[in-house]
């Protein structure tokens, strides 16, 4: 009565059999990615024919550390979420540690890539304490992520670098290489000044960011903080990633 023009308006609408609920979400999946953007992670989360997205949500649930702490429908964190992490950051950052490339859910390929993810990222937790003290209800996930970057982005998605690289030079010891993590500074600020570790590097202006440079240095700064630098200088590798992002961001 308000408004009679409605009256004229037209919806389209589309109706499905009903089938199991693995169909209907994988539906829902590819109405809303390809023609309606949803957010990154509700995509993600319905996704049945992306290896790489079952196999992050298999890590989110058998990781202790991830479970119950990954935010699984948001693409940022609310400021007084309980949450650490968001499920599109750790699939960004099991990209890095994989590739995009994984092998079908239930092949054998796919349970020896899933149990390595498992290893790296368990292993990782048992370094980085603050991690396991938001999950013992020791500190807030507030707290940690106002104070310290480790929870964000471009850290996670740096790590994921990091255990690749590892696992790749170092396939029988890595873990011992992974534990010089121990004594990365992550506080974003020493007194009323951005930490010189990360200034410049993916803080910018008091700011993180996570665009392909931050990226790219990010990496570059925790290689270097493994020994996988020599005489704390970029490899040649690490000099043309950060040159290309440079280039390219």
């Amino acid at each position: 009565k308000e408004n009679p023009a409605l009256g004229k308006e037209k919806i389209s609408v589309l109706l499905f059999e009903t089938e199991s609920l693995e169909r209907l979400q994988q539906m829902f999946s590819d109405l809303n990615r390809f023609v309606q953007q949803t957010s990154k992670s509700l995509g993600m989360l319905y996704d049945h024919r992306d290896n790489l997205s079952a196999l992050t949500m298999e890590v989110s649930d058998q990781v202790d550390v991830f479970r119950g702490m990954v935010d699984k429908e948001k693409i940022t964190i609310p400021l007084r979420s309980p949450k650490l992490f968001t499920i599109s950051a750790l699939y960004e950052a099991n990209e890095e540690l994989l590739g995009k490339k994984i092998a079908k859910k239930g092949s054998t390929v796919y349970a020896e890539v899933l149990k390595t993810a498992v290893a790296y990222w368990t292993e990782l937790s048992k370094i980085i304490g603050d991690w396991r003290k938001v999950k013992n209800g020791e500190l807030s996930a507030s707290e940690l992520r106002q104070e310290k970057i480790n929870t964000h982005a471009v850290i996670l998605r740096a790590l994921g670098g990091v255990g690749r690289t590892l696992l790749e030079k170092y396939p029988e010891g890595w873990q011992g290489k992974l534990k010089l993590l121990e004594g990365v500074d992550w506080r974003k600020s020493v007194g009323s000044s951005a930490n010189s570790l990360w200034d410049d590097v993916c803080i910018t202006a008091g700011s993180v960011v996570s665009n392909r440079q931050a990226r790219a240095a990010t990496l570059a700064v925790l290689l270097r903080e493994i020994g996988e630098s020599p005489n704390g200088k970029l490899t040649t590798r690490e000099s043309a990633e950060v040159t290309s992002a440079q280039a390219n961001g």
